[in-house]
């Protein structure tokens, strides 16, 4: 599994995923909360690992030409 760039990306994403699994009757309770729990150690790991000030960027700043 790749992550997303951002926590923007993560949320956007995980927000996908809820949607699909709520129509999806083939996924379990179990595979749901094992994926938000992947998803929201990601997101930790990310704030525990960065400094603050970039923890909480929403978009990536784009590279100087």
């Amino acid at each position: 599994m790749s992550y997303p760039r951002n926590y923007f990306d993560a949320l956007c994403e995980t927000m996908d995923f809820l949607r699909a699994a709520r129509a999806d009757e083939a996924l379990s309770k179990a595979d749901v909360l094992d994926s938000l729990e992947n998803r929201v150690s990601f997101l930790l790991t990310k704030l525990l690992a960065t400094p603050t000030t970039t923890g909480f960027s929403l978009f990536h700043a784009e590279p100087p030409p």
